[in-house]
């Protein structure tokens, strides 16, 4: 009898071992593949406030571009999250979804809103709004907001999931 509570506590043993070693090294890869975006990120950026500063018209193209696979990218995310019940693909499918409208608003600014400019056959009327928005999204303001979220966005993934990770390398579970 005794014999066998050895050789059962023993396997629960290993079993929770086992079940904590594939916990630490999801969540190890997790933190791998968000400061992976991240940095990809950076690079993106780097390279669209490069183009904007030299060549406004041609970087119009790539943006839109740009704007299409965030955005792809992101309803891919979503659903997948809401399919397969993985919570931590809506943090990408959040960063994605910001990064696509402040692309969007990097290249259309205030005119890009809908609403506020309307077409009115030979001319176009814009709004009171449209014109205070014209003067706080110039892409000067939209680049350092881009620069803001991403560096946020990268010591939000640091931070949470080092604490999620110590969360489980902690626990008994």
């Amino acid at each position: 009898m005794k014999k066998n509570k050895k050789k059962l506590f023993n396997r629960e043993n290993k079993e929770k071992i086992y079940t904590k070693a594939r916990a630490l090294e999801r969540e190890s890869n997790i933190t791998l593949i968000s400061t992976s975006v991240a940095i990809v990120s950076f690079f993106l950026l780097i390279y669209v406030h490069n183009s904007i500063t030299t060549n406004y018209v041609a970087a119009t193209q790539f943006l839109s571009v740009i704007e299409v696979i965030l955005l792809l990218a992101s309803v891919v995310c979503a659903a997948v999250a809401i399919w397969k019940k993985k919570s931590f693909l809506w943090e990408y499918a959040i960063f994605g979804i910001v990064l696509t409208i402040a692309y969007y608003l990097l290249e259309n600014g205030a005119a890009g809103i809908p609403g506020l400019v309307k077409d009115t056959g030979d001319t176009f009327t814009v709004t009171p709004l449209a014109m205070k928005l014209s003067a706080i999204l110039t892409s000067k303001h939209i680049i350092y907001f881009l620069w803001a979220v991403n560096v946020l966005y990268c010591i939000y993934a640091i931070v949470i999931h080092s604490l999620k990770y110590s969360k489980i390398k902690k626990g008994n579970n």
